[in-house]
């Protein structure tokens, strides 16, 4: 923000954190995770996005405080491989310990059909099998989402945790439902650790001040009637579907 660019005229603001308060910081969640991983016996799953880094770092840390193993698909490894050339994130490639990649079959096939062995091959050496997770799960951690119900079942673990790391708002969508109700007949208990990956009402103000935009429009949020009175600048507040002619 010390550089920001100037004369803006219009700057589309997401506004999820305007009007909350009380934030959870992501050492919070971090100090959740490990206290969650410490006293698991069995194994744990966390879903959460993928794209979400502070997350994934936030997993990772404490999977190594208490010496597990975090196990991701080639997605998420891909993802922190790209992104390590601009942050230090946990990347299996530059010698990240307690960090494995799990090859899902339908993931790994229909990367190779579309040319992209770039993003399999350079991961095998870190390669972790079905069987090792299975046999040792008080030993890993591992990133799932609703889509892998039937590889999760490969790996037959019950009774363990998972811990739910997103907006609370999904588990009304059927999908997410149904894979909870399932992981819980399978005996896991659901956690919920979160905090919202979106800025919060002070750092968006402190952004827009830094920008200075002749007009904020808002978007992503359930408080854009509240924006003109946490921003000095003109809102202009848009309807869904209502188009704005410049």
């Amino acid at each position: 923000m010390h550089n920001a660019p100037k004369n803006i005229d219009y700057l589309i603001l997401e506004g999820a954190g305007i009007g909350k308060k009380n934030f959870k910081s992501e050492r919070e969640v971090e100090a959740e995770l490990t206290e969650v991983f410490r006293n698991s016996d069995n194994g744990c799953y966390v879903w959460t996005s993928t794209q979400n880094i502070d997350r994934l770092v936030s997993i990772y840390k404490a999977c190594s405080a208490v010496n597990k193993t975090l196990v991701v698909d080639p997605y998420a490894a891909n993802i922190l491989d790209i992104l390590s050339k601009f942050a230090l994130l946990p990347n299996p490639k530059n010698g990240f310990e307690n960090i494995k990649v799990l090859f899902i079959s339908r993931m790994t096939t229909k990367l190779i059909e579309n040319k992209h062995e770039n993003m399999v091959y350079p991961l095998k050496e870190f390669k972790i099998k079905w069987e090792d997770i299975a046999n040792a799960p008080e030993k890993y951690v591992m990133l799932v989402r609703s889509s892998l119900k039937s590889e999760i079942r490969n790996i037959g673990w019950r009774d363990g945790k998972l811990i739910y790391s997103m907006w609370e708002g999904y588990k009304s969508k059927a999908d997410t439902k149904n894979f909870l109700d399932d992981m819980t007949a399978n005996g896991f208990q659901i956690i919920d650790i979160h905090a919202s990956e979106h800025a919060d009402e002070g750092t968006l103000v402190e952004f827009t001040n830094a920008l200075n935009p002749k007009n904020i429009i808002p978007i992503h949020t359930f408080e854009k009637n509240q924006y003109s009175s946490v921003f000095t600048q003109n809102v202009l507040v848009l309807n869904d579907n209502e188009v704005l002619e410049l």
